[in-house]
Parts: structure tokens; sequence; C-alpha cells
């Protein structure tokens, strides 16, 4: 037993030195190239079991093929310009994003497996990316464009102004001060996906379906986008006017200035849909008695502005 103690010491040394080191042989995956399409591809997405590809302003969706092991195409669909973007909402809709006329709304046909044009964004906009939010039975695109704004549309076709929905609605606009170029969608308050019932405007569920949205800029900074509720949502918004005309701001700075959309054609007319969360959050900040007075100057108490800001902040838990 003593003597097999050095050589046991000896093994362990060379272990550890690399010296009689046993090596194994590393299994590495054999893949082969079953099926190749056209290409370059700027979006790939999963869609439906489908697969959908963009190349320029081209969308294509192929179904794979058992028997041939490949992938056939099934439909093609054209864009205006060149395709940036593609959001998939549900096993129905379809966003894309165009990087000069904005976006597109399509529906998925089984009849004919063909995406159709719902209706279409009328204002020219260099899309950098866009999503999706849901709140109860409603269905908004988050719209990002490289002016770094933000813009939310709806499909709704009962309103004249629509032109039978062929024209998607701006219902809110917001100035963000950094270009987007990435987002993810997040589930809000346990509720489910019902995109189908959110875009006919049907009676919302007794859990309402709520979403929200985490997007990434190109300055590195992140920002969440996240539905509220119609009460809060007037609350707050009259805080924030109080709010813009009543602190001290950095350099003197208006930030309901700084927050106003950038268009590259006049707009007679804004859409104020937009909370602005870091200015709203200095409300939390103050001293009590400056809460006091701004809740008294829009006739609310300070604990109501506060159970709505933490409303917000419970909506926004994915984090």
């Amino acid at each position: 037993g003593k003597q097999g103690q050095p050589q046991a010491r000896q093994a362990n040394v060379e272990r550890e030195s690399g010296t009689g080191r046993r090596l194994r042989s590393v299994v590495m995956p054999k893949l082969r190239l079953l099926w190749s399409g056209f290409g370059p591809a700027t979006v790939v997405r999963e869609f439906r079991g489908l697969i959908l590809s963009t190349i320029g302003p081209n969308v294509y969706l192929y179904e794979f093929k058992g028997e041939v092991r490949g992938f056939e195409q099934i439909t093609f669909l054209r864009a205006n310009f060149h395709v940036v973007d593609v959001n998939v909402v549900g096993d129905t809709y379809v966003v894309i994003s165009d990087a000069y006329s904005g976006v597109q709304f399509l529906v998925w046909r089984e009849l004919d497996k063909a995406l159709v044009p719902l209706g279409k964004d009328h204002e020219p906009v260099a899309v950098s990316c866009a999503g999706a939010v849901l709140d109860g039975g409603r269905l908004g695109m988050a719209v990002f464009d490289t002016h770094c704004n933000l813009k939310v549309l709806q499909y709704r076709p009962r309103v004249l102004e629509s032109k039978n929905g062929y024209r998607l609605l701006c219902t809110a606009d917001h100035h963000l001060g950094a270009t987007v170029s990435c987002n993810a969608l997040r589930t809000v308050a346990g509720a489910e996906h019902a995109p189908a019932q959110a875009v006919r405007g049907g009676a919302a569920p007794t859990a309402a379906p709520r979403t929200a949205l985490l997007a990434g800029t190109h300055e590195g900074s992140i920002l969440s986008v996240v539905p509220v509720h119609e009460q809060a949502f007037r609350k707050l918004s009259l805080l924030e006017q109080v709010m813009a005309t009543g602190l001290d701001h950095v350099c003197g700075l208006n930030p309901r200035e700084f927050r106003a959309y950038r268009a590259l054609k006049y707009r007679p007319q804004r859409q104020r849909g937009v909370l602005d969360g870091s200015l709203l959050w200095r409300y939390v900040t103050l001293d009590a008695v400056r809460q006091d007075e701004l809740a008294m100057a829009i006739g609310a108490k300070p604990q109501d502005i506060m159970d709505a800001l933490l409303g917000i902040d419970a909506t926004s838990a994915f984090w």
C-alpha cells in the first residue's frame, strides 16, 4: 500500500502538468444542407409553421415538404421599397415595416394560403422596427422610425377617416430621443394573447390580454412601452402638463417640446397618447408639500397619483 502512494502522486502530477493526459475524441455534430432559398434574406420569421423570408421589397412564404425534403414557396408579396422588419401577431396577422413607406398590416387568408393587405400607413416614414401592443380588446402597432419617434397605429375600419380600414389611423405619437433598433413582446398581468379578437374589436374576456414592448436603442438604452388604463391615463396626463410648467427643468428646457413628434412634413394636429415616464417619476422624488400642491392642481390626492404610478410599475413587472 505504501509503494502505491508515490505512483498515485506521480499520476496526479502528470495530470496537472499535462503529461500522460489522455485526450478524448470530440464528437462534432454533422449538419447537412437540405434546401436553400433565394437570398440574401434580410428578415426570417416563423409563421403558422411556415418560413417567412424577405429579400429587399419581396416577402416569401415557404412550406416544408417531407417527400422532397425541402421547402416549397406557397405565396409571394411585394412591399413598396425595402422590408426592414417583420412582426408576427399570433397566427393570423403580420406587420411589415418598410424603410421608407411606413408599415403594412396583413392578414392570413387560409382559403388560398395568401397574405392579404388590410391597411397601411400613408405617411412616409423611415421605419427602424415595429411591434404590437395588446390592451384588452385593442391592438396597437408601435412604429419606431429613424428620427427617434414612436407612433402608435390602429386598424379601425369603422372610422370614416380610415377609408374602410385601408388607412391605418395614428392614435398616439411621441419623440423618444433615441433610435430604437430592436424590440421584444412581453405579456403583462398574466394575460394571454388574443390578437384575432383585438383586431375585430370584440368584447374583451374576463382576463383581458395585455402585452408590452421592451425595446433597445442604438445608444445602448432600454425602454418599455406599456398599456395604461384610461382612468389612470387621464389623471397622469393632467399631472404631466402641470409638472411640465410648474417644475424647474435641466437648463430650462421644456420637456413637452422635446417630446413633440418630429415629422418630415408639417402635421397640424398632434396625437398626445403617450405619457412621459421620465417626467412623471420625478413626482416620487418630490417632498410632501410639493406633491400636495401638484395633486391639488389637478383635483386629486397624492395617494391616488401614487396608486396610478404603482399600477404602471406593476405592469412593467417583466423587468
